[in-house]
């Protein structure tokens, strides 16, 4: 479970250079506590990671679909559409569609909805649906 991109867990030594540059996209994250930091700039590195693979096993003319939930994370909001973007881009990959909805709290498979508006779904109201295609 530690090892699945979105775990909880930090990282507490230097973000590589192109992951750095993708971080700074996610929007004001220095304002964010030092373990909250750590935690997005791991998520930063592993997402960065996960689409560098994507890219590179992709075929020409291939397109990648992410569906991306942009957070609040202790009243930060962290744009993490905007980094799948950035690291899309320096995969060489292109931007071709992207679309925003809500994500209704009766259609959500974990937690289940208790009606009233807490936890995940303040944290997590939309989700981003991104579309990107490899050169051809």
């Amino acid at each position: 479970r530690g090892q699945s991109v979105g775990s909880e867990r930090g990282l507490w030594h230097n973000l590589p250079d192109e992951a750095a540059r993708h971080l700074t996209e996610a929007g004001p994250v220095e304002q964010l506590p030092p373990r909250y930091r750590a935690i997005v700039a791991r998520y930063v590195l592993d997402l960065s990671q996960v689409i560098h693979e994507a890219a590179r096993v992709l075929k020409p003319g291939g397109h990648l679909v992410l569906v991306m939930g942009d957070t609040s994370i202790r009243g930060v909001y962290v744009r993490n559409s905007a980094i799948a973007r950035s690291a899309a881009a320096a995969a060489g990959l292109r931007l071709k569609a992207t679309r925003t909805r809500d994500i209704l709290a009766h259609r959500r498979y974990l937690p289940p909805p208790s009606g009233q508006q807490r936890g995940i779904q303040r944290r997590i109201g939309t989700e981003t649906i991104l579309t990107f295609r490899k050169s051809a």
